[in-house]
């Protein structure tokens, strides 16, 4: 069955019928697919010897290939960060000498720390 515009997504997500939750923008609920992937790679870290080194290398350019047919692209321009405060701190050392005096870097009023910190080390601003 072809879903059309606007078709009800709830059963990608494990939501009670009797829920209705909007807060997604803080803290959004994981997709069916996304915990089920996640819950096999709790399971094989439980096995760490049945990994190999090349292992961890195929998981990435799987991920950076996927990731560039998703978005458009070709995998090179996809990095593999471990967290989001790797990625933010590459991006700030990234366009750090870019920047001039009088250039602005603009982040949000009590932001997550993880993308603060990095930015202000780049403006070279005392906290």
């Amino acid at each position: 069955m072809k879903r059309r515009k606007g078709d009800s997504q709830r059963h990608l997500f494990d939501i009670p019928d009797d829920i209705a939750y909007f807060n997604c923008a803080y803290y959004s609920p994981q997709l069916n697919a996304s915990r089920d992937k996640l819950i096999e790679g709790v399971r094989t870290k439980s096995h760490p010897w049945e990994r190999t080194p090349p292992d961890f290398f195929t998981d990435a350019e799987t991920f950076r290939m996927i990731s560039a047919e998703i978005f458009g692209g070709d995998s090179d321009g996809f990095a593999i960060v471990p967290a989001a405060s790797y990625g933010i701190s590459t991006a700030a050392r990234a366009v750090e000498p870019h920047l001039g005096k009088g250039d602005s870097i603009l982040v949000l009023e009590e932001g997550f720390p993880s993308n603060v910190l990095p930015w202000t080390r780049v403006a070279a601003i005392e906290i």
